[in-house]
């Protein structure tokens, strides 16, 4: 804890309120604040908050606030790109400190198809299939089909997970 506004974050991390951490980590990710929403996610991290929970209670309603602002035009494309890219490097930095069992168990596959732009939450995903034991190959954005069953056929995993947009309204 470094001053007295890292005080206040860990309070409400401690309270487990996520209604303001959901608001503070928005407004962090839209002013490119990384190091400070980095140390939300540690803090939820090391306070015990499963990986799932900080995932699907604090980042996916911050993604969906984005994309929601994005869409009524509150904020730009490229304010939404710059803030979801510092989400995205922030998961990154938090796959650093996560414990990972000592052996590897079943292998499973996450991967985005070519046309898909949208790889965050592909990636926790991926980090929580990790911190349970699995030997997990991440493809990122813009996965090429090519050749994907050579790689399913040489590796073998257990599970495939494949991400995807769903366009709720394809006239938009």
């Amino acid at each position: 804890i470094e001053n007295d506004a890292d005080l206040q974050i860990s309070h409400h991390i401690l309270k487990r309120d996520l209604n303001f951490l959901i608001e503070h980590s928005y407004m962090l990710a839209l002013n490119g604040n990384r190091r400070e929403l980095q140390k939300v996610l540690n803090g939820l991290y090391l306070s015990q908050y499963p990986l799932y929970h900080i995932y699907d209670h604090l980042l996916t309603p911050v993604l969906h606030l984005l994309g929601d602002m994005w869409e009524t035009g509150v904020i730009s494309v490229i304010e939404e790109h710059i803030a979801a890219q510092g989400i995205r490097d922030c998961i990154n930095r938090l796959q650093g400190i996560i414990q990972l069992p000592k052996s590897e168990g079943p292998v499973a596959v996450c991967i985005n198809l070519a046309n898909e732009l949208h790889d965050i939450s592909l990636k926790m995903v991926e980090n929580i299939l990790e911190s349970r034991g699995f030997k997990t190959y991440f493809s990122g954005q813009l996965t090429p089909s090519l050749r994907i069953e050579e790689l399913l056929n040489r590796i073998k995993p257990q599970r495939l997970y494949i991400g995807s947009t769903v366009i709720s309204d394809p006239d938009r």
